[in-house]
């Protein structure tokens, strides 16, 4: 009996095919997608993380050096419908980008959000309380498809993108909703939703998406050309956190800031919390000019092509009209403007941007979102909005106003 069992399980490995013997698509790592085959007909991105896009996937490429690693997240209107507070390029996590990182367990990565706002010493006893307290909230996963030769892992984060992982689900409730101050019912729709956009930077990727929301109710907004289905394109940023964080300054009670707050239980004696002032990270160079200190990197904003033409001067004239206020504190040409090179794309997070927007609905005369580094409060980029409506609302004031004949014109 057994020399006959041996004998039949000879002959049905003999009879399974070679290649099937072989085990397509399995490698040393498991049983993963050969990486040239999953990526034959992508188009290749290099950036912050590598990614690789076909006609239904949109893959990433994350080394292994990466894992645990923190790195930004934010989110942005990138068109919104320009009422009811959705305005294109605004933010949906004002100032605060998510600190978050991938972590794999198992043949699944896992992109995590990290309780950043409670920093203690992890090898104290108040450290390892906090770590006992605050865990982490997992915002996506994504099985690991293949590995590339550099042993990255390679997942697919299409539906990353094409989800409502921004929230921006809550605020279409609140735009569609028939009571004020109340949320009404919109459900994301999936199957009217694309990717519009992928693009790789040295330091940041900025994923588009054009996001459909459906109602429950009818609704009727003026701006929607079909109000059965609001349209919301949403940008997502994964951006890199600076590898040596700036020396932060902390706040003073007698000025107002926007600051990144932390509540820091080793600190008993006065209060928990550490304040600090949002700001860009000035550095001295060893190059001083009559005492005053040369930056080495100064601060520099870019006049967006959405701007248009006959205002762009204004605007550089006015950022670099802080100059004498910088030279009081000790720095001399600290802030310049220039007009965004053609070849440089706003959605880079190097290029901080003053860009203009309008509005069937105004929400705000201008807006100055940024993304700081929650660690240290150091501004990293920011692109403020300037809306129309407020310059045509001054032209009308100086012609009812300033003009007497242009007023009386406009009564007749």
């Amino acid at each position: 009996m057994h020399r006959s069992l041996a004998t039949l399980a000879a002959l049905c490995v003999l009879a399974v095919p070679a290649a099937a013997q072989e085990r397509p698509g399995s490698s040393d790592k498991g049983p993963f997608k050969p990486f040239e085959d999953l990526v034959e007909d992508a188009t290749a991105m290099e950036g912050l993380f590598d990614l690789y896009q076909t006609t239904d996937k949109l893959y990433m490429a994350v080394p292994t050096d990466h894992l645990e690693q923190d790195f930004l997240l934010t989110f942005e209107i990138a068109r919104g419908i320009g009422a009811r507070s959705l305005y294109g390029g605004t933010m949906l996590n004002i100032f605060e980008g998510k600190v978050v990182a991938f972590e794999r367990h198992g043949n699944t990565l896992y992109l995590v959000q990290k309780p950043h706002r409670f920093p203690a010493d992890p090898d104290t006893p108040i450290g390892r309380a906090v770590d006992l307290t605050f865990g982490s909230s997992v915002l996506e996963t994504a099985k690991i498809e293949s590995f590339r030769e550099d042993s990255a892992m390679v997942i697919d984060i299409q539906d990353w993108v094409l989800s409502d992982m921004s929230n921006i689900g809550s605020r279409v409730r609140f735009a569609v909703s028939s009571q004020p101050g109340r949320p009404g019912r919109a459900n994301f729709d999936k199957g009217r939703s694309y990717i519009e956009s992928v693009k790789a930077f040295p330091e940041n990727l900025s994923l588009r998406a054009k996001l459909t929301f459906r109602p429950a109710e009818p609704t009727f907004i003026n701006s929607v050309p079909d109000s059965r289905y609001i349209p919301v394109s949403v940008h997502t940023t994964m951006a890199a956190l600076p590898e040596r964080p700036m020396t932060p300054r902390r706040g003073d009670d007698r000025m107002g800031y926007f600051m990144t707050v932390h509540k820091d239980f080793t600190q008993d004696e006065t209060t928990f919390f550490d304040r600090f002032i949002n700001k860009w990270r000035l550095e001295c160079s060893d190059d001083a000019v009559d005492g005053l200190c040369t930056p080495v990197e100064p601060i520099t904003y870019y006049i967006d092509r959405t701007v248009p033409e006959e205002y762009r001067q204004a605007m550089i004239d006015g950022i670099e009209a802080w100059n004498p206020a910088f030279e009081a504190a000790g720095f001399r040409n600290a802030i310049r403007a220039a007009i965004l090179p053609d070849d440089a794309d706003a959605e880079d997070i190097r290029y901080a941007t003053l860009r203009w927007n309008v509005s069937d609905q105004p929400g705000y005369g201008a807006i100055g979102p940024s993304v700081v580094d929650p660690r240290t409060g150091e501004i990293l980029d920011a692109d403020m909005l300037f809306e129309h409506n407020m310059v045509l609302g001054w032209k009308r004031f100086w012609r009812a106003n300033v003009d007497p004949a242009a007023a009386i014109e406009e009564m007749f």
